[in-house]
């Protein structure tokens, strides 16, 4: 089973999102939005918890994601 899931933060367009987020990688969501472009001072205007959108991919979707996490030929 993929841990994998859509990750659409709130403006989230204006970073690049939604991403795929892989649970595996990195168990901390906030640190993973930030490496990923998303500001910290938009997770900070939040102190409750940071509310996403958020969906879980379909298989071909998966199958892309992996195919550039590991397989990048450029």
């Amino acid at each position: 089973m993929s841990n994998l899931i859509w990750i659409d933060p709130p403006s989230g367009w204006k970073f690049g999102f939604p991403k795929l987020y892989d649970s595996d990688k990195y168990p901390d969501v906030n640190a993973w939005l930030v490496d990923n472009g998303y500001p910290q001072v938009m997770i900070d205007r939040f102190p409750g918890g940071l509310i996403c959108g958020h969906h879980y991919p379909t298989d071909e979707e998966v199958v892309e994601y992996y195919k550039q996490v590991y397989y990048k030929y450029d």
